[in-house]
């Protein structure tokens, strides 16, 4: 999405992806709602079945997926490149418009390939980690970016509250529909999601992702002060229930807003064509990585979960805090750039207007 996506609207339709995702949890809390009653095999397989008609829109509609105009340029097929671009922007294959972007993939591919060459398999695996740490516009630091990235994403705590939601519910004592609450925290999610899709390009990647980590440091804060004083089981507490399931809700809105699609958006700039799909592939298998060792940790954990536990909050916070507070400085600070021209800025750890000419009748501009 991020290779075949307009530069003003990139960082919109990157953060779709995490909205489709949303979606897809808010239909899946629905099925599971839908099912609770059933005491038979159905209360798991039909959600489960649910599952398949999206595996099957998705199969179809990699039929008709265009491929990048980058991944043609990455292997010297400049007129198919010219086509694809020109099919995913609406354009005459000869117009300026599409002559001077496609100038612009081409002459970056160059630039970047001067600096990374081509070697073998096992070699554009190797460059993903070329660098030095210290150097921050090496490729090490960039994947390093990425794969940090995805992890803090899934470390935030939001799985806890989407796998084992109605466990967590149920031990606070006084909510006597779970799977309804769970529903809530799902539809929080989606409608707050699409506010990323203004903001990302508005506010900036590192901004969003900065004070999204504080207000989720602060929910999550509040969350766990009052699970262990007055929310406790014993205490039958109705209001103090009431506030920590609207804090996580606040918790959930500052995620869906920042850390969810910004750390795809981000993984999305960052990696220069030669290992942009490697690199991304890296990023990727951190996500899902963390997506099921995190809610691992969390099952023996049954009679007082995470939320609610002194010694869990006392050792969670300042790890929280040190991840939220640390990832975004190393994000660098592209909004409306050009892919190419973000990777390039990255490489060049310089953040100014940049223009460049590659033949008397294509010129851009960036940034």
């Amino acid at each position: 999405m991020s290779e075949i996506a307009p530069r003003k609207v990139r960082g919109a339709l990157v953060s779709g992806y995490q909205f489709c995702i949303t979606i897809g949890i808010l239909i899946a809390n629905g099925a599971v709602y839908g099912t609770k009653q059933r005491n038979d095999s159905g209360s798991y397989r039909i959600p489960i079945a649910i599952q398949f008609a999206w595996a099957l829109v998705l199969a179809i509609g990699l039929v008709f997926l265009p491929e990048s105009p980058r991944y043609f340029v990455k292997k010297g097929r400049f007129e198919e490149a010219a086509k694809a671009l020109a099919s995913v922007r609406g354009q005459p294959i000869d117009s300026e418009y599409i002559q001077d972007e496609l100038a612009e993939i081409v002459a970056n591919f160059e630039y970047e390939q001067s600096v990374i060459p081509q070697t073998s398999y096992i070699g554009g695996w190797t460059n993903c980690f070329s660098g030095s740490l210290s150097d921050g516009s090496s490729n090490l630091r960039r994947s390093i970016l990425g794969i940090m990235m995805q992890m803090m994403q899934q470390l935030t705590g939001i799985n806890f509250i989407f796998y084992f939601g109605n466990v967590f519910f149920t031990s606070l004592g006084t909510i006597h529909n779970p799977f309804l609450i769970s529903i809530l925290t799902a539809l929080v999610n989606t409608v707050c999601t699409p506010v990323a899709f203004w903001a990302v390009d508005k506010i900036g990647r590192r901004s969003l992702l900065i004070w999204g980590a504080v207000g989720m440091i602060v929910s999550q804060l509040i969350v766990g002060v009052i699970g262990v004083t007055a929310g406790r089981l014993e205490k039958h507490n109705n209001s103090a229930v009431s506030a920590m399931i609207a804090f996580i809700c606040f918790n959930i809105a500052f995620f869906s807003v920042t850390w969810g699609p910004v750390a795809w958006v981000v993984v999305g700039e960052v990696f220069p064509i030669p290992i942009r799909s490697r690199g991304v592939g890296l990023a990727t298998s951190s996500n899902w990585f963390w997506n099921c060792v995190s809610p691992s940790s969390c099952l023996p954990r049954d009679v007082k979960p995470l939320l609610t536990d002194i010694r869990s909050l006392a050792l969670s916070l300042p790890t929280s805090w040190e991840q939220k507070s640390t990832m975004p400085t190393l994000v660098p600070r592209f909004s409306s750039c050009g892919e190419d021209s973000a990777a390039y800025l990255s490489h060049s750890h310089t953040f100014l207007s940049l223009r460049l000419r590659v033949s008397p009748s294509s010129k851009w501009t960036a940034c």
